[in-house]
């Protein structure tokens, strides 16, 4: 039977190694819900580059979780991935976590971008996180960075079911309550979800079937009229 994870945290596999991974994503061999688990293997720029190619073949299998957790590879990383996001050919149910990852506001834009775009998959979960010491995480996500997945998540562009966890001390109670209320707006897809500093927020249903029927409601009246 295939393997359905490969466990490599802690390993310095160097580039070579994960240009032999990458290779493997590219080829569709890969089965539906494929873990690979990468954490704090030292990864750099061009590491993560050839992940994001992977990403971008549109080969990559229905439910693919990709650990990149504790490494190097900073904002330029993740605009790497989000431009390979942007490609639309990302896996359904795609889980990237990207925690600690020395990713600070510039590369939460970068991927925030990339949800507005409407290219990223349904059913997409994205985890961000830092410890909010800078002797720790080097580069750390701000209220900037946060606002800018709210501005995504106000612009209801985005397909459904997408799930954000942003675990990082330097975002705002007061952006944690904006969080809070484009969730329960109404414009946000079905199944949207915003897991931020511990405190969960859901997309209100009610508040989206509301919309819809006061839509509909214009609409007849304006055909009665």
């Amino acid at each position: 039977s295939p393997v359905s994870s490969l466990w490599l945290c802690g390993t310095k596999i160097g580039v070579e190694g994960i240009k032999a991974l990458a290779s493997a994503l590219e080829s569709g061999n890969c089965p539906e819900g494929f873990s690979l688990y990468l954490s704090q293997i030292y990864m750099g720029y061009e590491g993560v580059q050839l992940l994001a190619k992977a990403l971008a073949s549109g080969q990559c299998p229905k439910g693919f979780f990709l650990d990149l957790s504790y490494n190097y590879f900073g904002d330029e990383g993740a605009e790497a991935l989000a431009l390979a996001l942007d490609t639309g050919r990302g896996p359904e149910n795609l889980v990237l976590d990207l925690q600690h990852a020395d990713i600070g506001d510039k590369g939460a834009k970068a991927l925030a971008s990339s949800l507005q775009s409407g290219n990223c998959p349904s059913g997409y979960r994205l985890c961000l996180g830092d410890t909010g010491d800078p002797e720790v995480d080097s580069v750390l996500i701000n209220d900037a960075g946060a606002d800018a997945f709210f501005t995504a998540l106000a612009s209801g562009k985005y397909r459904t079911g997408f799930r954000l966890e942003i675990d990082c001390p330097g975002i705002s109670e007061r952006q944690d309550e904006k969080f809070a209320e484009v969730l329960s707006s109404g414009s946000c897809p079905y199944g949207t979800e915003v897991v931020s500093n511990h405190r969960s927020y859901h997309e209100s249903s009610r508040s989206n079937n509301n919309r819809i029927n006061a839509e509909k409601g214009r609409a007849l009246a304006t055909i009665i009229g």
